[in-house]
């Protein structure tokens, strides 16, 4: 039980890293995590630079780097589960926590982010997207 134990710097979940502030906000519900498998059906956002968007991602994504999600919160659908990452899962966490306190509520972030994403599929053809560009 995390709550339960000592944790002085870090915890790993998933594959990915995240904080114990992150850890902390799992446990009282105010960050919910995503695996690979909860990827289907879900309206992704990369929060990575476009540069990083453009050099690989997950099919049909939007990008939106974590720079401007404040400002295009209107294009963010509030009726769909949304799913967000990065390279490791940190900004995608930080960005979770941007949307929540601007009144979304079925927001995730993909743990271990595409870095994760890309070992698990390495083998299959799902990093050869064309991108969505917004």
């Amino acid at each position: 039980d995390i709550k339960n134990k000592n944790i002085k710097n870090a915890v790993i979940i998933g594959g990915g890293f995240i904080g114990v502030e992150a850890a902390e906000n799992i446990m009282n519900g105010l960050f919910k995590p995503a695996f690979i498998e909860d990827i289907e059906g879900s309206y992704l956002i990369d929060v990575r630079d476009k540069a990083a968007y453009l050099a690989k991602t997950i099919e049909n994504s939007v990008n939106i780097p974590i720079s401007e999600i404040r400002f295009r919160l209107n294009e963010i659908p509030k009726n769909k589960k949304i799913i967000l990452f990065c390279n490791t899962g940190h900004t995608s966490y930080v960005a979770s926590r941007i949307l929540i306190q601007h009144g979304f509520d079925n927001v995730y972030s993909l743990m271990g982010g595409i870095e994760l994403f890309k070992e698990l599929t390495k083998n299959q053809k799902i990093l050869e997207p064309e991108p969505v560009i917004s």
